[in-house]
C-alpha cells in the first residue's frame, strides 16, 4: 500500500513525509519498529487536498477514506484502506465505515502565530466531541467531560465538520501542526523542519522523512535512538478482528 501511495504522490508532484513511529522506525530500525502496527504519512495541506481528489489513480480495491468519501467517518485525517481485508478496531467497531487494513494520511496544517492557545482550546472541544463516539473504557471524569461536549454539540458529525473547517481556517505562519496526531501539542513545530524532506530506506523502499528529522523526532520522543524498556514495547492499536484474506464486509452486519 505504501508503494502505491508513494507512486501516486511522486507522479503528481505531491510532497509527503513518513511521520511519527514510521519516521522513527525508518531512522532507528530501517523499517517498521518491531512492535509497531501501522504506517503514518503526512502531506502539507495543499498537497493533501490534491491527493484526496486522486482516488481514481489507486487500484479499485483501495479506498481513500475521508469525511466526503465515507459519510460515517469522523476523523480529521484520511486513511487509505484495502477493501479486500479486515481490520476492525475496538474503538470504532460500531462505525458503519470501510474497515479494511489501512495507512493513516495526515494533513499538515497551518498553526497561527498569534492566538494559538484559543485556537487549540476550540479544537480540543470539537475533537473531544468526536472522541465521545469511540467505544473505549474511560474514567468517570473523562466520561463526564465527554458527555458535556454532547450537550454543547449533540451531533458528532456536525462537530467533525466544524473541526475540519476550524483547522483549515488557521492563517499561515512559521509553524505547522498535525492536528490528528497522537502527541497533542508536541505535533506543532516549525515548518522548516519538514522542508522538502530527505530520502531514507524503509524496508528496502526509498521514502521521504522530514528534512530535520533529528529535531522532529527529538520533540516527539526525546532520546529517540534508545528503545523503550521491554514492557513498553507494545502496539497502540487494538483490533476486534484482523483478517488479511477476507473483506470487512463479511464481518459487518
Amino acid at each position: 500500500m505504501l508503494k502505491v501511495l508513494i507512486k501516486v504522490c511522486s507522479e503528481n508532484g505531491l510532497r509527503y513525509f513518513l511521520l511519527g513511529g514510521s519516521c522513527l522506525g525508518a531512522v532507528r530500525h530501517g523499517g517498521f519498529i518491531p512492535w509497531d502496527d501501522d504506517i503514518d504519512v503526512g502531506l502539507p495541506r495543499e498537497d493533501y487536498d490534491k491527493l484526496m481528489g486522486l482516488s481514481d489513480q489507486f487500484p479499485s480495491y483501495y479506498f481513500l477514506q475521508n469525511m466526503d468519501s465515507d459519510p460515517e467517518y469522523m476523523l480529521c485525517f484520511a486513511k487509505l484502506r484495502d477493501s479486500r481485508t479486515t481490520y476492525i478496531e475496538k474503538s470504532i467497531r460500531n462505525w458503519k465505515i470501510n474497515h479494511g487494513v489501512y495507512i493513516d494520511i495526515f494533513p499538515l496544517d497551518h498553526y497561527p502565530d498569534r492566538g494559538g492557545f484559543f485556537f487549540r482550546c476550540r479544537d480540543r472541544v470539537l475533537k473531544s466531541r468526536v472522541a465521545a463516539e469511540f467505544t473505549v473504557e474511560r474514567k468517570w471524569s473523562a466520561k463526564f467531560l465527554l458527555n458535556l461536549t454532547k450537550v454543547l454539540c449533540p451531533d458528532a458529525h456536525v462537530a467533525a465538520s466544524k473541526r475540519d473547517r476550524w483547522i483549515r481556517s488557521a492563517r499561515k505562519g512559521e509553524m505547522v501542526a498535525n492536528y490528528g496526531g497522537a502527541w497533542g501539542h508536541k505535533e506543532t513545530m516549525p515548518r522548516a523542519w519538514f522542508g522538502e524532506g530527505k530520502e531514507i530506506l524503509f524496508e528496502g523502499l526509498n521514502v521521504r522523512i522530514p528534512e530535520n528529522s533529528d529535531a522532529y523526532l527529538t520533540q516527539l520522543y526525546g532520546d529517540y535512538m534508545t528503545p523503550p524498556p521491554p514492557e513498553k514495547r507494545v502496539g497502540h492499536h487494538y483490533a476486534n478482528i484482523v483478517d488479511l484474506d477476507k473483506p470487512y464486509t463479511e464481518y459487518i452486519k
